[in-house]
């Protein structure tokens, strides 16, 4: 005996964007276990309830990076890859039976705080359904977190003919070994998952040293 449970309509979109895009690409994903003290440090100086969140600190390291590697901001198109000038950045939200990823257009323009608000409002926006179409197209780079979950690591799909996306984990209390013992520090979990049929492994990996390297200094996104 067994019970039929129906599928919303979100848990089927889903289910089948996520397997026809790992049956459509080349996907591969590096991890990364990246310094957080620096990110704790600057939230920690700010008063508790106007900190930024950590995936808007995040966020901006990421705009930064992409602006630097603009090829990773793009889309495999038909005759070639598709490299855009701006970065549409697509924020995970998780929902009750599923995720939907809104996006932030322009994301290069907004400073810390502001692209901070523009996250937050969206993710209001999507947890009371008052998301249209036109909020979840164009998306040209995808930031997914579940660190609300306590979750370290992951691997994000890589779905609309993305280059690539990046997946955070929670930030962590560990003990960083040194010459005089051990000292409490901070790391965060970063999981790239790229398509090789637009990049390969190493620019993969010069790219997401980009993104720890702007997270060391995050007083200077």
């Amino acid at each position: 005996m067994h019970t039929t449970v129906p599928l919303s309509r979100l848990q089927v979109l889903n289910g089948r964007t996520m397997h026809e895009a790992l049956q459509q690409s080349a996907q591969a994903t590096l991890h990364t276990d990246a310094d957080a003290g620096p990110l704790v440090a600057f939230r920690a100086a700010q008063p508790e309830s106007d900190a930024v969140s950590v995936e808007a600190v995040v966020g901006r390291a990421l705009v930064g990076a992409l602006q630097a590697h603009p090829h990773v901001n793009a889309r495999i198109g038909v005759e070639g890859l598709n490299v855009h000038r701006s970065v549409n950045l697509g924020l995970m939200v998780v929902l009750e039976k599923g995720v939907i990823v809104p996006v932030i257009a322009g994301a290069e323009g907004l400073p810390l705080r502001e692209l901070d608000g523009a996250f937050r409002r969206m993710a209001a926006r999507a947890e009371a359904g008052d998301l249209s179409l036109n909020d979840t197209r164009n998306t040209t780079f995808t930031l997914a977190s579940f660190a609300s979950f306590g979750v370290d690591h992951f691997t994000p799909i890589l779905v609309g003919n993305m280059v690539a996306t990046l997946g955070v984990g929670r930030v962590r209390a560990v003990c960083e070994p040194g010459d005089d013992g051990c000292r409490p520090g901070h790391r965060i979990a970063l999981s790239l998952t790229f398509d090789h049929r637009a990049i390969h492994g190493v620019e993969a990996a010069r790219f997401l040293q980009a993104v720890t390297d702007r997270l060391a200094a995050p007083d200077r996104l």
